[in-house]
């Protein structure tokens, strides 16, 4: 051996000496922490025992070797560089990710933060394990590349800053772009004025924002719909953008434009139905209903609710196909056992929609659309808002529709009279909103004079005006 060797195997032991001692001084608090010291030429100089344990090494085997020898290959040039940078710029805490490959030639990912001690001339090292870490967000990236729903990220400056693939797959690579620009040129018309609203909406205050559904143009042309939500992260230093994830919901807008396909063509047997047991009923709906959605939109309903109450209101009198014709158009008073049976229509109708699949709006108005606010309709004598809005419009368009009329038992009494008796009535019988939107969307145009009100018949009873 000569004396070069001997003089090395006394230094080695001279600093094992030294990693011994600074193990020392690394108990206690610190000794959770997995800590290195390395010297001015980036070899190891001390660790504890927690440092061991994260490299699966012993003290004698680290000492006088570099970290870049137990490191990934794919990240030696990058440790390489972080042992050095230090000693070049003593400017705070540098950090790097990277691989450890232990000595079963299994890797361990760590976050490895270097300092220089310019008086000591050593580089202070403390190692983190963040192999779950690294696992859980290659779980997540897996789950975002993957996924079949468009995600994609909008930075502060509105460009789109990151796509994943199914992303790019239907609209091509977009990122760079700003969002408003993709929406006016991606978004059908119809959908274009809904979709800013949304990003005015989305970029005005943080969180997660309501689901909006939108009909889009994909780069091969087709149009599909989305349902997207968007989470504004803008205040999140670590995300700083919006991240929206839409999903593909064509085929089940699709399956509803058939179901209501479906329930258009039912309503419409049904109306046909009526019309040839008793042409009257049949129009009266209709024109009802006709009144009851322009009710709805004076009351500023979203459409698919004044859909639901239009369709309501053609069928409210169905259940008058079991009512005999004889006592429908009889003139004159009704007896009580007559008026009972006149009053069974209502859950008659019920019982014919109630297994056909309508929304229960529909349904309900044929039930309670003779319901009054004070609790004197029938069938159930709800009160107040016990009875549903759609009830409650019907109701009033139905009041005044037969009352402007002609009806088998008297003649049409008017416009003048049919507003009079909702007005008189307004809040006992009528929701007050409604009776005010109805009077509303009914008012002759200025200058124009209607006919003159007629006289309520004698031998008409009231009771009789609110039942048929």
């Amino acid at each position: 051996m000569g004396e070069r060797d001997v003089r090395h195997g006394r230094d080695r032991m001279s600093v094992t000496e030294r990693a011994g001692q600074a193990g020392g001084c690394w108990s206690g608090a610190l000794a959770s922490l997995a800590l290195v010291e390395l010297s001015a030429s980036g070899t190891v100089v001390a660790v504890n025992e927690r440092y061991c344990e994260l490299v699966g090494r012993s003290a004698g085997e680290l000492v006088g070797r570099s970290p870049v020898e137990y490191t990934h290959p794919d990240d030696a040039v990058a440790t390489r560089a972080l042992i050095d940078a230090p000693r070049r710029s003593a400017r705070g805490v540098r950090q790097l990710e990277a691989r450890y490959v232990l000595p079963d030639r299994t890797v361990r990912w760590v976050r490895v933060s270097v300092s220089w001690c310019p008086e000591q001339q050593r580089t202070l090292g403390h190692v983190t394990d963040i192999s779950d870490l690294v696992s859980a967000r290659r779980r997540q990236e897996a789950l975002v590349q993957h996924s079949a729903d468009v995600i994609f990220v909008v930075g502060r400056d509105g460009r789109i800053t990151d796509m994943n693939p199914a992303a790019v797959r239907l609209f091509g690579n977009a990122a760079g772009r700003p969002i408003a620009d993709a929406l006016r040129e991606g978004v059908v018309a119809e959908h274009l004025a809904a979709a800013l609203r949304a990003l005015d909406s989305v970029e005005s205050g943080p969180g997660v924002h309501p689901p909006v559904t939108l009909a889009v143009r994909t780069d091969a042309g087709a149009v599909v719909f989305l349902s997207a939500i968007a989470d504004n992260q803008l205040d999140d230093p670590a995300i700083a953008g919006i991240i929206v994830n839409a999903h593909d919901v064509t085929l089940a807008v699709e399956q509803h434009a058939e179901t209501e396909r479906h329930q258009q063509a039912l309503v419409a047997a049904l109306v046909r139905t009526t019309e040839f047991r008793d042409p009257y009923t049949a129009g009266h709906q209709l024109k009802v209903a006709d009144l009851a959605e322009r009710i709805g939109q004076a009351l500023g309903l979203p459409e698919r609710t004044i859909a639901e109450v239009s369709l309501g209101a053609s069928l409210h009198d169905i259940g008058k196909i079991a009512t005999p014709a004889e006592i429908l158009t009889r003139p004159g008073a009704l007896s009580a056992p007559e008026m009972d049976i006149v009053r069974s229509h209502c859950r008659v109708g019920f019982s014919i929609l109630e297994a056909s699949g309508l929304p229960d709006g529909v349904t309900d108005t044929v039930l309670h659309h003779h319901e009054r606010l004070d609790g004197s309709g029938y069938p159930d004598g709800l009160v107040g808002d016990e009875i549903g809005l759609h009830s409650r419009i019907v109701a009033v368009a139905d009041v005044i529709e037969a009352m402007t009329s002609h009806r088998p038992y008297r003649p049409a009494l008017g416009l003048g009279v049919a507003r009079e008796e909702v007005l008189a009535n307004r809040r006992r019988l009528y929701d007050p909103d409604v009776v005010d939107a109805a009077v509303t969307v009914t008012a002759r145009p200025a200058g124009r004079r209607g006919a003159p009100a007629r006289r309520r018949p004698a031998g008409v009873n009231s009771a009789r005006e609110a039942a048929v």
